[in-house]
């Protein structure tokens, strides 16, 4: 939490966020984020207004359904964000794991063709708001999860990446 909440800083200082007025941050994630929202946001407290959209993000199909509810009429200044961890996930209905995870019997919740025009069209949206946006790759998928397989995230992060350096060279930046 605290290597996220000094990027954070850094990141609004280096970009020239505190012009004066408020600096509104919203972070979008899974449960990974939200362990570490509540140290951002007091990390925080007196540099910007960090706040998370309510419940977990899941995967990019649940990002599309519900980001526009989550952007709101905000007028943010930095979104940190990530999809993966959910995207990767085999599931299967009558697997008693929690949230039906079942890497051997289960279905992979977005194939990876999937995940990359998903986040694209989420990045997308995102880049629309205006503000500085910061993507955190999957995090690292641990032996003997029941419904991942270890090494998957390693997939799913080049894609992230893959979409993330296409849109930066798109806009003729770096």
């Amino acid at each position: 939490k605290q290597i996220v909440a000094w990027c954070l800083a850094a990141w609004l200082m280096a970009a020239g966020a505190a012009q004066g007025g408020e600096i509104n941050v919203l972070l979008i994630g899974d449960s990974i984020m939200g362990g570490y929202f509540k140290g951002v946001q007091k990390e925080l407290a007196k540099e910007a207004n960090v706040v998370r959209h309510p419940g977990n993000a899941g995967d990019t199909r649940n990002g599309l359904k519900r980001l526009d509810e989550w952007l709101g009429d905000t007028k943010w200044d930095v979104i940190h964000f990530n999809w993966g961890l959910h995207d990767l996930c085999h599931r299967h209905p009558e697997s008693k794991e929690m949230g039906n995870r079942d890497k051997v019997r289960g279905a992979i919740s977005v194939p990876l063709d999937e995940y990359e025009k998903n986040l694209e069209a989420l990045v997308a949206r995102l880049e629309k708001t205006g503000a500085k946006l910061i993507f955190a790759t999957t995090t690292v998928v641990p032996e003997g999860e029941p419904g991942r397989h270890a090494g998957d995230e390693l997939k799913y992060n080049a894609v992230a990446l893959k979409v993330l350096c296409s849109r930066k060279r798109r806009r003729g930046v770096g």
